[in-house]
């Protein structure tokens, strides 16, 4: 399956980020009036303007994985979970997807299917911290920092690979350290 959706996350970012340095309130409705229309008309069309097969399987995907979960509690498990999605592609004439052995190419579908609505907590709780600090503390880069797995995450599973799990640890790292040592300055700064 081409994979023609790689390039949204990067242009997401790139107008995501003209949210937070723009200066004036049109560029800003701008911006996000074409956010909006990337991220609906990325599902429909790749980078040759011509209608996709691509999206529409990964509905199928994320369906397939949403209908395959026995257990929705708990789910199927890290290793179990190419053998039950597998067996569900090839039960619902889908077995195009079995012979590739394919993932819902989606992060949270995926780690529902895997690791059902704890590991979905998990994983939103994970994501959604350094949003929410960097929101708290006004600093945008953390925003654009994190922002862009959320969106990576709709069409992807990062997590799935080794590079994806380092980066993101890397770039935790780094954030929660920045935050730490800006937190100890203003505690500092206070105290004199």
């Amino acid at each position: 399956m081409a994979d023609s959706l790689h390039q949204s996350p990067t242009y997401i970012f790139i107008l995501f980020s003209k949210i937070y340095f723009g200066e004036k309130t049109t560029v800003r409705k701008f911006t996000i009036s074409l956010v909006c229309v990337l991220v609906i008309f990325m599902f429909v069309f790749n980078p040759n303007n011509q209608l996709m097969n691509d999206s529409w399987d990964r509905f199928d995907l994320w369906d397939a994985a949403i209908n395959a979960s026995t257990n929705p509690f708990w789910g199927e498990g890290t290793g179990d979970y190419k053998l039950v999605l597998n067996q569900y592609y090839t039960t619902h004439q889908m077995s195009h997807f079995a012979n590739e052995s394919l993932n819902s190419h989606n992060q949270f579908i995926q780690i529902y299917f895997s690791n059902g609505i704890i590991g979905l907590l998990a994983i939103v709780i994970l994501l959604g911290s350094p949003i929410y600090r960097s929101f708290k503390m006004g600093n945008p880069l953390g925003i654009l920092i994190f922002f862009p797995f959320l969106i990576y995450g709709m069409t992807e599973v990062f997590m799935g690979r080794y590079q994806g799990v380092v980066f993101f640890a890397f770039l935790s790292q780094v954030f929660f350290s920045f935050v730490d040592s800006q937190r100890l300055n203003h505690y500092n700064v206070q105290m004199k």
